[in-house]
């Protein structure tokens, strides 16, 4: 088994012995000469080169008008020539940026005169700075990037970034905190020199490694012994018989399946928080990636959604279902859901215009910026929104709350999307003013504050950096 890693990236590792450690093989001894127009700009620059690029995840031309303008900006007040890779053609320019279509990275990477790379620390672009011994400035936007960056970190020869469509003031002091920072070479340097300690190199050991299994007719010797135990060991069920009968009679651990940036996920939360259940499991799918979509989870939820509560072998999906099966266990009867025929009825009102009214005006909008390429609102969308605040705004009429003289359920999960609805299209206090008293006296709320804020923050990020794309 190849693995395209190394300790001096990661980290050291349990391995069995048939796993070979590969990471650097796609990296030839000699690297092929700069073109001329580049050896030039590297051999020149009196004060080093910092080399830009994000790989084929995020490229260039893609990136917003602002944030291009931002970046080329805070590039021009440098001391140091910026090699730049950009896809195409831009009128963006600076005295001191480099624009390249196509850059031969190694080659770049082992010029001495290069300082920095800016990456977005993907394996092979990660495995290229440590073999060339090259201080990085991470900005990772996806899976094992930002574990890459993580072990960059924490090993001390780069900083990560956090992508955002303002992040030139941050890439800038992470830039200027590497220069200006000795230990960030020496480290590299240390990292790499353990890199190149091998008995054989990357290339090599893979050519020996597969024509040593082709000797050995599958190298028999290499394979772990557990693969000769019996069933019932090999599949630990005598781990697995303890792990249920403790389960089942210390605890039963709840099980939620979320995305923070979620509304209805933000819901769920604030009701975990304000009946304080413990011991709630999190199991992160990030719908725009399809996490959703896995065979795994269609067993449990053939409806693919998010939030999804699994208590034991009990399943549950839809927001509005799993906050009343939470209160109706831990907090049975409470305030937030009383047992009265009239006052739960009032709150169930309230959640059927959640679902069907403030849900749906949500969705028509940010559907199609999220998993289309829409990079604004229609009209028609909008006047969704308008309505859907315009029934609040009468619901509030006179009543500090949605179904009760103190929060029920119906503000919590209400709130959830009307926050986030704040977010597309504000509230107007002239228009709506009780609308904008009854979101203040929620956002007081402890529960709100843990519950609702940090998601709502994400999902903020998330539609700002997607309504700024460029198709």
């Amino acid at each position: 088994m190849f693995i395209n890693s190394h300790p001096s990236i990661g980290g050291a590792m349990k391995l069995p012995q048939n796993a070979i450690n590969i990471a650097g093989y796609h990296i030839q001894d000699k690297v092929k000469p700069l073109p001329k127009n580049l050896q030039t700009i590297m051999d020149k620059a009196k004060n080093g080169v910092i080399y830009f690029s994000l790989g084929s995840n995020m490229k260039s031309d893609g990136m917003s008008e602002e944030m291009k303008q931002s970046l080329i900006k805070m590039f021009s007040k440098l001391d140091q020539t910026v090699i730049w890779k950009f896809e195409s053609d831009t009128e963006i320019s600076a005295p001191n940026v480099h624009f390249v279509k196509w850059a031969p990275q190694p080659s770049i990477l082992a010029h001495p005169n290069l300082k920095v790379f800016i990456t977005h620390g993907g394996q092979l672009s990660t495995t290229e700075a440590v073999h060339f011994g090259v201080p990085l400035v991470g900005i990772p936007i996806m899976a094992d990037q930002h574990v890459n960056m993580g072990s960059v970190e924490r090993k001390g020869f780069g900083i990560k970034v956090t992508l955002a469509e303002d992040m030139a003031d941050e890439l800038n002091a992470a830039i200027r905190q590497v220069l200006s920072d000795e230990t960030f070479k020496a480290k590299a340097k240390e990292v790499s020199a353990i890199f190149h300690d091998r008995p054989m190199k990357p290339g090599p050991a893979l050519a020996y490694w597969v024509e040593h299994v082709v000797r050995t007719r599958g190298a028999p010797h290499l394979r772990s012994p557990a693969l000769t135990v019996s069933l019932y060991q090999r599949c630990y069920l005598d781990l697995l018989v303890l792990v249920v009968l403790i389960h089942f009679v210390f605890i039963m651990v709840l099980t939620l399946y979320k995305m923070d940036a979620s509304p209805p996920v933000r819901a769920v939360y604030m009701v975990i928080e304000a009946l304080n259940i413990p011991d709630v499991n999190y199991v992160e799918l990030n719908l725009l990636e399809d996490e959703h979509l896995k065979e795994d989870f269609l067993k449990l939820n053939p409806q693919h959604t998010i939030p999804h509560l699994t208590d034991g072998d009990f399943n549950i999906w839809d927001s509005h279902a799993i906050i009343t099966y939470l209160v109706n266990k831990f907090n049975r009867g409470s305030s937030f859901y009383p047992m009265d025929p009239e006052k739960r009825a009032r709150i169930d009102l309230m959640l059927h215009f959640d679902s069907g009214i403030l849900y749906p005006a949500l969705r028509t909008n940010d559907e199609p910026v999220f998993f289309g390429k829409a990079t604004s609102f229609t009209p028609e969308g909008l006047a969704k929104i308008e309505s859907a605040y315009d029934f609040t705004e009468k619901f509030l009429n006179g009543v500090q709350w949605l179904a009760g003289d103190e929060p029920t359920l119906a503000d919590i999960s209400c709130v959830a999307n009307i926050s986030t609805l704040n977010e597309l299209l504000p509230i107007d206090e002239n228009v709506y003013p009780n609308v904008v008293a009854w979101l203040k006296r929620c956002s007081e709320l402890d529960y709100y504050k843990k519950g609702n804020e940090p998601g709502l923050l994400e999902f903020r990020k998330l539609l700002k950096l997607f309504l700024a794309r460029k198709f």
